[in-house]
C-alpha cells in the first residue's frame, strides 16, 4: 500500500475516537438517551465510513499496480463511490437529525448543533482526503500510462527498423542466391555443349578412320 495511506486511516480512527467521547459524554448527561442509542449511531456510522476506506484502499492500491489504464472503468468506480460516499454522509445527517429531535429537549442545543458541526466538518475532510488520493492515484496511473505507451512507441519503431532492415538483407541474399544459380547454369550448359562436340568430333574421327581402313583393304 502507499505511504500515504496510514494517514487516512489514522484520521478515520481518530475521528472515531472523537465521536465515540462526545456520544459517550452526551449519553452519560442525566435525562438523556441510553449509551446504547449513541454507540449504535456512532458505530454504523464508522462502520460504514470504515469499509469504505477499506474499498477505497483497495481501488488506489490497483491503480497503483496494474500496467494498463482503463480510464473509463476508474472513472466509473470513480462516480460510483463518489455516490456511495454522499449516500453514507446523507444516511449520517439523518441519523443525526433523528438522534437530535429524541435529545433536544433535555440537551444544550447550542453545544449539540456546534458538535454536529465538528463531526461534519470531520467527515467532511475525511471524504475530501479520500478523494485527493484517489485523484493522485489517477494522475499516476495517467502519467503511467503515457510513459507505457511512449516506450511502446519507440518499441514498434526499433522493430520496424529490424523488419526494413531483415528484409534488405534478405533481398540481397536472395539476389545473391539467384545469380549463383544462373552461374552455375551457364557453366553447365558450356560443359554440355563443350561435351556434345568432343562427342561429334570423336564420331567423326572414327568414320574417317573406318573409312581410311576399308579403302585399304
Amino acid at each position: 500500500f502507499p505511504s500515504h495511506f496510514p494517514v487516512v486511516r489514522m484520521k478515520a480512527i481518530n475521528s472515531r475516537r472523537q465521536t465515540y467521547g462526545v456520544l459517550e459524554d452526551n449519553a452519560n448527561t442525566p435525562g438523556r438517551p441510553s449509551s446504547s442509542t449513541a454507540y449504535a449511531l456512532g458505530d454504523n456510522l464508522h462502520l460504514k465510513m470504515s469499509k469504505k476506506i477499506a474499498q477505497l484502499t483497495k481501488v488506489i492500491y490497483h491503480l497503483n499496480t496494474k500496467n494498463e489504464d482503463h480510464s473509463s472503468s476508474v472513472i466509473g468506480l470513480q462516480k460510483s463511490y463518489e455516490n456511495e460516499i454522499d449516500q453514507i454522509l446523507k444516511d449520517a445527517y439523518n441519523k443525526m437529525n433523528k438522534y437530535k429531535e429524541q435529545v433536544e429537549s433535555e440537551y444544550n442545543k447550542g453545544q449539540y448543533e456546534e458538535r454536529v458541526r465538528e463531526i461534519e466538518g470531520e467527515k467532511k475532510k475525511e471524504v475530501e482526503a479520500i478523494k485527493a488520493e484517489m485523484e493522485r492515484a489517477l494522475a499516476k496511473g495517467r502519467d503511467r500510462e503515457k510513459s507505457i505507451e511512449t516506450a511502446l512507441g519507440v518499441r514498434v519503431q526499433e522493430m520496424a527498423k529490424d523488419v526494413a532492415q531483415a528484409k534488405e538483407r534478405f533481398k540481397r541474399r536472395v539476389g545473391e542466391l539467384e545469380a549463383a544459380v544462373r552461374k552455375g547454369e551457364m557453366m553447365a550448359e558450356e560443359k554440355a555443349e563443350a561435351a556434345e562436340r568432343r562427342a561429334k568430333s570423336e564420331v567423326r574421327d572414327s568414320r574417317l578412320l573406318r573409312n581410311k581402313e576399308r579403302m585399304m583393304t
